[in-house]
């Protein structure tokens, strides 16, 4: 008489057993990774673009104001010595024989783009 012994097998334990990642699973994550990283890191290189284009119009605007204050004065000193890369130009219109408009234009380039700030006032002529 033979017996026969039957063994039954476990239910889910090829799954239970189961260690450590499928190459399917670690595509998918590094995908899905790219998909967020990818758009941050531009965000993040075009705000530095932004705040470099914004900190140099600011030097531009407080020299051009600082060099309008010194026209009106009379004054021909150059601030421009400390900050290579800006040019300035002073321009002198007499609009009558009691006022004229002093004009200060400053250049400078970021990003290889020339950019330019002007600032205009009226001065009285004083005899």
């Amino acid at each position: 008489m033979t017996t026969h012994l039957r063994i039954k097998p476990e239910r889910n334990a090829g799954m239970l057993n189961q260690k450590g990642y499928l190459l399917l699973e670690v595509l998918v994550a590094c995908l899905l990774l790219s998909l967020f990283l990818v758009p941050a890191a531009d965000i993040f290189f075009y705000n530095h673009k932004a705040v470099q284009e914004a900190r140099c119009s600011d030097i531009a605007l407080n020299l051009a104001r600082a060099r309008l204050e010194m026209s009106k004065e009379g004054l021909n000193k150059s601030l421009f010595e400390r900050y290579p890369g800006y040019q300035c130009s002073v321009d002198t219109e007499e609009i009558n024989e009691c006022l004229k408009s002093i004009t200060v234009t400053v250049s400078y380039e970021v990003s290889d783009k020339e950019h330019e700030i002007s600032l205009s006032a009226l001065e009285a002529i004083s005899d």
